[in-house]
């Protein structure tokens, strides 16, 4: 009865450390792979809807920043170029035109 006794409570002192301690590396390891995985996977789709929200948002702040002062400065890079080019062509077809018309009336 003794011999039973200790032999059934040593059993189950080891069973349960060794239980624990397994069933502690178990748990321990499947979590950290789960977690890491899920982890992972949420840490992906957060980051790539965060990234292109946030770049989305940057990118138009910038855009329309740059765009704003891009914009006035080609504009207005472009239209003294474009004035200058028009100007200089309709001056001299008006030029032409006007001369002939009015030298033709003081002739």
């Amino acid at each position: 009865y003794v011999a039973m006794y200790i032999g059934m409570r040593v059993c189950r002192y080891v069973a349960m450390y060794i239980g624990i301690r397994v069933c502690r590396y178990v748990a321990m390891y499947m979590g950290m792979r789960v977690c890491r995985y899920v982890a992972m996977y949420i840490g992906m789709r957060v980051c790539r809807y965060a990234a292109f929200y946030i770049g989305m948002r940057v990118a138009m702040y910038i855009g329309m920043r740059v765009g704003r002062y891009a914009a006035m400065y080609i504009g207005m890079r472009v239209g003294r170029y474009v004035a200058m080019y028009i100007g200089m062509r309709v001056d001299r077809y008006a030029a032409m035109y006007i001369g002939m018309r009015v030298g033709r009336y003081v002739a």
